[in-house]
């Protein structure tokens, strides 16, 4: 006799000790469209932004580091603090950010444009003119609580990182403000 037949015992035997594999359910989640996606995602970029700080540093370089002959300078500190983020329209964003780095320290709004790498959002400047700070293109990229991006100014460029820090007291104001006058106050019979 073969050993075959003992070798299907031990499949059968194997198979029966295993959990049964749950059936087709329909799932209880509502398909979200396109269009739903996109609310969500701008709806978390908007709240990742709004009463925020992005901590992080800056390099740059001149015409030679453009064409790769000349490296980045010594990386500096930066920071823009940011008070309110509004859709304008489309894909178009009115950011309104203390911008502060080098000897700048200006409060401006700022339109910019969001695109979308999948469920990424990449702030978008293109030689935008900003009050007294110069005119600008840049890609900025936020995810997860960071940024990094590309900037370049007329003649000169670099690249930005960093931090997505959270304003706590605006988050802690906010908190009292929307609770009710008695959330705190003993039940009444």
């Amino acid at each position: 006799m073969r050993s075959f037949p003992r070798r299907c015992l031990v499949l059968v035997a194997a198979l029966s000790l295993c959990p049964a594999l749950p059936a087709d359910e329909p799932t209880t989640q509502p398909v979200q469209t396109k269009a739903e996606k996109r609310k969500a995602l701008e709806r978390e970029f908007q709240q990742a932004l709004e009463n925020s700080t992005l901590k992080g540093t800056w390099a740059m370089t001149g015409p030679d580091g453009l064409a790769g002959k000349a490296p980045l300078s010594e990386a500096r500190e930066d920071k823009y603090t940011i008070t309110k983020v509004s859709k304008s329209s489309d894909d178009y964003w009115v950011v309104s950010a203390r911008v502060q780095y080098a000897d700048k320290d200006v409060t401006i709004p700022i339109s910019v444009r969001v695109v979308w790498a999948g469920d990424t959002p990449i702030i978008t400047l293109d030689k935008l003119a900003m009050p007294g700070l110069g005119t600008y293109s840049a890609r900025v990229m936020i995810y997860r609580g960071f940024y990094c991006g590309t900037w370049f100014g007329a003649n000169y460029g670099g690249v930005m990182s960093g931090q997505i820090v959270k304003d706590e007291t605006v988050l802690e104001k906010k908190k009292t403000t929307s609770a009710p006058a008695d959330a705190h106050a003993e039940p009444r019979p």
